[in-house]
Parts: structure tokens; C-alpha cells; sequence
């Protein structure tokens, strides 16, 4: 990142939104936090975070990262990497972690996440929600973690009984192929899930996973994320028309990013040892045509329209078959505190003019 995060307006009204959400931070205060997949959408969100709470509130948080690539890093995060609490450990998750101070807490997100990626790297998809969960987790015993979060998915769930009433809670499960490759990014983050739970109830390290449904905010990735609503935006901010390649019928429960990183600490710092929580806004739940006409409508002064087109035959993206006619219920979360506040319609025009402003 060449220019101070907090400089653009979007992302410095995202912080205050968040600072907003919860009113006891007190708990992260002097504490050294560690964060894996930094760069990543959610996870750099996150980090973000820790940084305005030290450079606008005073909190004094060591924060470590761990990543594989140092320029990615400072294209990120830019003149923050100089900063005296801000400390970082180029290695890769699949080996021990070569980190001698002892954390607070630990948040692990990261994870070949998009499903370009299922069919051309399966074997990287799965190594880091495994190998790198395991390393990890013998760290944060080996540290006494205050907890450890894991980042996993709504692909867990698999294929869902289409005779199913209502929402789903976290104690619903669906279908998986285990010898469907697509399925390498689920099962590994069962996996990842699996042993979370086993740590905390072998050894007592108190553990949390969140599953993580449909997120979006200004650090998506809009030029190589093939998913429909991140091509979406990058086709706004072109200021080209929406390009459809589907008919456009499934359906997804989107959050934007403030209420994911709300959601995250909230669990963070006081979820219950060894639970699983569904990270959903259901109360935001469209088809992906919807979605395209709700974005171009957002900017109508563009004069844009949705196009229906075939997906390029060369595209490694692996695209789910269902419809997905019912979605996550996220009840179990609400009862700990979160309470989403952004509309698909102000999430996604914040994520456009923060990208548009230079992020």
C-alpha cells in the first residue's frame, strides 16, 4: 500500500464502524496478536484494525504476521512496516513456526480461498488448512494462547437436503464428494475445524472456527477473483457494463467486511471454548441477478446494464452446481453480540468508492 490506509475516507469510516460495534476493546490492549494470510482480504481488514486501534486509540498491540512473500506485504501495508509494534516472519505455514516470542492470540486465515485455484493447486489449497492449522495450533499450546481462531467456510456444509426447514444452524451438515477435487478447499477446512475442537478438548487450548459464508469489502481482489460479485465490481469501477455468466439464479447471504471483522473479534475475544460459529448475514440474502441490477442502479448516473456472456473456455474457475435455496442461520453468533448493520446496497457502494478513491 504506497499511502496510509487511514487517508482513504471509506476505509477510515470502515474503522470507526467497527471501533463503533463493540463497546469493550480492553481485552486486545497491550497484547501481542499473531495473524496469518495478512495480505488477504479479510485477514489485511483485520489487521487494519489492530493498527487504527494503535495509531488512534493508544493501544500498544504487538502485531505479528506470517508471510510468504515480503513485497506483498509492503505493497499492503506500505510505511507500517517500519512501525516499532509491527513485526513480521517470512515463512511458509507447512513447517514449524519460527517465532520465539509467545502470542495472545492467534488468528488463522490463511488460505487459498478462491475457487480458481481448486482444480489447478489442490494439494496447496489443503496444506495450510491442515499442515498449517496443525503447526500452528502445537504453537499456541506451546505459547498458552488467550484463543485461536480459525478461519473456515461455508463450503463445509456441502450439498444441503433440499427438504430442509429454514436456515441451517452449526449443527447441520450437507453432502461431500471426498474424491471430488473441487471439495479439496471443504475438507481440508473440515479438517482444519477437526482439529481445532481436538486441541481444545485433549489439551483444554481454547479454540474457536468461524465459517465464513460470503464476504466482501475494499480489499477484494477484483483483478483475479474470478467469483460473479467480485467480477462485478471490477466491471463498475471499469465503468464497463455487468457481464453475467450465468443465469444469474443461485443464491448467497452477502456481509460486508465490517460486520465480518465485528464478528471475528467478537469470537475472538469472547466466544465459548471449542465452538464453531456460522458468520452469515442472512438478513442479506439475493440471487447473483439480483445483485447485478442492485450494483448498476447504485451508480445510475453511469448509464450502465447487466450483459449476459459465456465464460471464458480457458478459465480455471471451478463453480458450485446449486442454487443454494436456503442459507446459513447465524443466530448462535447474534446471541454472542454481533449484530450486522450494512446493506448489500451501502457495503458494495463503500467497497466501490474506497477502491475508486486507491486503496
Amino acid at each position: 500500500m504506497k499511502k496510509d490506509f487511514l487517508n482513504n475516507t471509506i476505509v477510515k469510516k470502515d474503522m470507526d464502524t467497527i471501533y463503533s460495534s463493540l463497546s469493550n476493546w480492553e481485552k486486545l490492549k497491550n497484547m501481542k496478536v499473531l495473524v496469518t494470510g495478512a495480505y488477504g482480504m479479510l485477514a489485511s481488514y483485520l489487521v487494519y484494525f489492530l493498527i487504527y486501534l494503535n495509531e488512534i486509540h493508544n493501544f500498544s498491540i504487538d502485531i505479528w504476521l506470517i508471510v510468504r512473500k515480503e513485497q506483498k506485504l509492503r505493497n499492503r501495508y506500505g510505511e507500517i512496516c517500519e512501525k516499532p509494534y509491527f513485526h513480521y516472519v517470512i515463512q511458509d505455514l507447512n513447517v514449524e513456526i519460527k517465532i520465539d516470542e509467545k502470542m495472545d492470540y492467534i488468528v488463522h486465515a490463511a488460505s487459498l480461498a478462491s475457487p480458481q485455484y481448486y482444480n489447478t493447486a489442490p494439494v496447496e489449497v489443503m496444506l495450510p488448512n491442515v499442515i498449517g492449522t496443525y503447526y500452528l495450533l502445537e504453537f499456541a499450546k506451546k505459547c498458552k494462547t488467550k484463543n485461536f481462531l480459525f478461519f473456515s467456510s461455508s463450503e463445509i456444509y456441502g450439498k444441503q437436503d433440499e427438504q430442509i426447514n429454514g436456515n441451517y444452524d452449526e449443527t447441520v451438515l450437507g453432502i461431500l464428494d471426498p474424491v471430488d477435487v473441487r471439495n479439496c478447499y471443504a475438507e481440508s477446512k473440515r479438517m482444519g475445524e477437526n482439529m481445532c475442537a481436538s486441541y481444545y478438548k485433549e489439551y483444554g487450548l481454547k479454540t474457536n472456527s468461524v465459517r465464513i459464508f460470503h464476504t466482501f469489502g475494499p480489499t477484494m481482489d477484483i483483478r483475479n477473483d474470478e467469483r460473479a460479485f467480485s467480477e462485478f465490481v471490477a466491471n463498475i469501477v471499469d465503468r464497463k457494463n455487468i457481464a453475467m455468466k450465468s443465469e444469474g439464479k443461485a443464491k448467497r447471504a452477502f456481509c460486508y467486511i465490517t460486520d465480518a471483522i465485528s464478528a471475528f473479534l467478537l469470537v475472538l475475544l469472547f466466544g465459548r471454548g471449542g465452538e464453531t460459529y456460522n458468520l452469515c448475514n442472512e438478513f442479506q440474502y439475493v440471487s447473483i441477478a439480483q445483485l447485478a441490477e442492485t450494483l448498476v442502479s447504485l451508480f445510475p448516473e453511469r448509464h450502465l446494464k447487466v450483459e449476459k456472456v459465456d465464460r471464458d473456455i480457458e478459465s480455471t474457475y471451478v463453480s458450485k452446481k446449486d442454487e443454494n435455496l436456503v442459507t446459513a442461520d447465524s443466530s448462535k453468533l447474534r446471541r454472542l453480540g454481533w449484530d450486522p448493520q450494512i446493506t448489500i446496497n451501502e457495503g458494495f457502494f463503500r467497497t466501490i468508492k474506497a477502491i475508486e478513491e486507491g486503496i
